[in-house]
């Protein structure tokens, strides 16, 4: 196995740790890194990957804790594990959506792109700041959240009842990594919104107008 990080991934195998943070339908909050313990262990247990030959594993951040009034960052809780990883040499693919937001950000509101686009943006920073290296990220957990933001829309009506469902998830979880992949290269927040400002534009179809 690779050991350093000149390569898209330290090793082959990787490890992972489950990060899932949302709120069920009865209003009870998960906090599955805290559930097991992983928040009072990460040096602990980043160093036992290493022992068994990882030299990347997926984590993630819990956005519910980091940001709950809107717009002021607490990055305490992700901080002790961006350190722990640099201590234990470890590589780390962070999560930076795992389901979960904050109280005070509504998933289906107009602005939700471009609050998560801050947070991302800010998390970049940090990450960059601390280990000095391009990021490694997965800005979006898994399809079927899509799918099921997908399926919202149609019962709203704001999609035709014959959208092609499938379809359209693979190309928003397409744009999603594209838009992850490329924030590591934008030199800042202020050009990684505007990006996102044409990208929503798109989506609405006010970036252009056609005439016959």
């Amino acid at each position: 196995m690779r050991n350093d990080f000149s390569d898209p991934f330290a090793s082959f195998f990787q490890a992972g740790f489950e990060c899932s943070s949302h709120r069920r339908r009865d209003g009870v909050r998960l906090d599955l890194i805290r559930a097991t313990g992983h928040d009072k262990h990460v040096l602990d247990d980043y160093r036992q990957l290493r022992e068994l030959g990882f030299a990347t594993a997926r984590d993630g951040l819990r956005w519910h804790l980091i940001e709950q009034s809107p717009g002021q960052y607490d990055w305490a809780s992700w901080r002790t594990m961006l350190d722990a990883a640099e201590e234990a040499g470890l590589q780390v693919a962070w999560d930076l959506f795992h389901y979960g937001s904050p109280d005070c950000i509504d998933q289906g509101a107009e602005d939700f792109p471009q609050r998560f686009t801050d947070f991302a943006m800010a998390a970049l920073e940090l990450q960059q700041s601390v280990t000095g290296r391009p990021p490694v990220v997965c800005p979006l957990n898994e399809i079927n959240f899509m799918s099921w933001a997908v399926d919202d829309v149609i019962k709203r009506g704001e999609l035709t009842t014959d959208t092609d469902v499938n379809h359209l998830v693979e190309m928003l979880v397409a744009v999603m990594w594209g838009m992850g992949f490329y924030a590591g290269f934008v030199s800042n927040h202020e050009e990684l919104g505007s990006v996102v400002h044409k990208f929503e534009l798109l989506m609405a179809n006010k970036l252009w107008h056609l005439h016959e």
